[in-house]
């Protein structure tokens, strides 16, 4: 059997196998990230009373998922992660996204759907021992705009279903962490918390990535008290040049499939976006404002106070990283081998040049999904879990910004040589490439997408 043969015979098993997973598995509820069955211990609190302009996409009012099985009045610890899932930026797009992710440009039905409550939102501490305890919460993603729009549907003209679509993530974002204030029962509410970790999951992550001095900001006025510490969850993007793509950018008909290289200025424009003084671009050169996205350009503009209180989770094969520079599907051919190792390198590179003070980036064909995937707990990079890797950072964290710590406390728990951890495989085949045993299910169940011709493969959205 020849090597090309051979190859294709381990991919169509594995994507068999990977099929076979998910029809087991169950279909989700909605058509978000999420699992399928309704975790008791989150309610969701809706928006609508405490600010009616906070609006999804379609109008309805904005909200959030919040634990409730914690002890309220001991609990001063935090967990905040925004909600991923793409994004859209006209009326083509942003009727496709309508489509695939109808949960996620409106509220209807929040309350009862299915939630995504495993990882690090997990309420069982054999699953999640470092935050099951913490008030944890997830903010609904209904804006379409990474978090940063401030668009009314009155001032927009990206029209859906014949209604008029708003981008008001910023809005929704700074509404949910002064609602949060409020919830005076648990222990004081976030103004007096001790701890927060905020983040973010694929779009919500690239939002955080995009804003952090904003959302820095934000934090500081909601919870004066506490130590607020950021991760970010699949929202890297690399900066790959248009002639070292595996092919051009295609008709954009799904955003997430066209490089914000190109169209930053389009999406900056429909959301209104808010962007952080930092940001990397100037005003007088929009061709430059895609800079804003892209994690080399972020980390180097940012605050040092900000770069060390950040803990970036990357996987060397992300889709989005992969799909947007021309890769829609598992490797299959020598030079698809290549790219995908070649964008691998590429991660691994960046962050390492922009001293990102904690990573974890093992080498899976996914997202790393922190919050519906097994990988938080299982997925290892010298014998540490995702979950291990990220807590062994944030006590570093902690023990060094403490003021009150003197040299002779005992650090000696801390491995200090694991706060960044990364893969490094070989390139000359797929299970090369895939070298850690300890990724979760490879995410190669492909689906034609909703574009003018029918005919463009990609990853399932994540």
């Amino acid at each position: 059997m020849n090597s090309k043969l051979l190859l294709g015979t381990i991919i169509g098993l594995f994507c068999l196998f990977g099929l076979i997973i998910l029809l087991f598995a169950g279909s989700p509820g909605r058509n978000t990230t999420g699992t399928s069955s309704v975790d008791e211990t989150f309610e969701w609190h809706s928006l609508e009373d405490f600010d009616p302009s906070a609006k999804c996409n379609d109008g309805t009012p904005a909200g959030m998922w919040i634990s409730k099985d914690v002890d309220l009045t001991a609990s001063s610890r935090w967990l905040i992660m925004l909600e991923g899932g793409e994004y859209c930026f006209d009326s083509h797009s942003c009727t496709d996204r309508s489509i695939r992710l109808e949960g996620r440009v409106t509220s209807a039905g929040a309350s009862t759907l299915p939630f995504p409550s495993d990882g690090i939102l997990s309420s069982l501490e054999e699953d999640n021992p470092y935050w099951y305890d913490a008030n944890r919460v997830y903010l609904h993603y209904c804006s379409s705009d990474l978090w940063m729009g401030t668009r009314s549907a009155t001032e927009s003209d990206i029209i859906v279903d014949g209604k008029a679509w708003a981008f008001l993530g910023n809005l929704l974002l700074t509404r949910s962490l002064e609602y949060l204030q409020t919830l005076q029962e648990r222990n004081g509410g976030l103004s007096e918390a001790t701890e927060v970790l905020f983040g973010g999951l694929s779009a919500g992550a690239v939002g955080v990535a995009a804003s952090l001095p904003i959302h820095a900001e934000l934090l500081e006025e909601a919870a004066p008290r506490a130590t607020v510490s950021y991760i970010l969850d699949s929202g890297w993007l690399v900066d790959v040049e248009e002639d070292h793509r595996l092919a051009p950018v295609g008709s954009c008909s799904i955003a997430t499939n066209c490089s914000l290289r190109v169209i930053a200025s389009s999406v900056v424009s429909a959301w209104d976006a808010q962007l952080p003084s930092t940001c990397p671009s100037t005003s007088e050169d929009e061709e430059d404002l895609w800079t804003c996205f892209y994690g080399s350009y972020i980390w180097a503009s940012l605050p040092q106070s900000i770069v060390e209180s950040a803990y970036i989770i990357e996987l060397q094969y992300d889709p989005i990283n992969l799909g947007e520079n021309g890769l829609a599907h598992v490797p299959e051919t020598d030079e698809e081998l290549t790219f995908a190792a070649f964008i691998a390198q590429t991660i691994l590179t960046e962050l390492e040049d922009a001293n990102v003070a904690g990573s974890f980036s093992s080498a899976c064909f996914r997202k790393a999904g922190i919050v519906n995937s097994p990988g938080w707990n299982t997925n290892a990079i010298q014998d540490m879990s995702m979950a291990e890797a990220h807590q062994n950072w944030y006590q570093a964290l902690l023990l060094t910004s403490d003021d009150t710590i003197t040299d002779t406390d005992d650090s000696s728990f801390i491995h200090w040589e694991a706060l960044q951890l990364a893969d490094e495989c070989g390139v000359d085949s797929l299970e090369e490439l895939m070298c850690n045993p300890t990724c979760p299910d490879c995410l190669c169940e492909r689906r034609l997408a909703f574009s003018d011709d029918q005919s463009h493969l990609l990853y399932e959205p994540v």
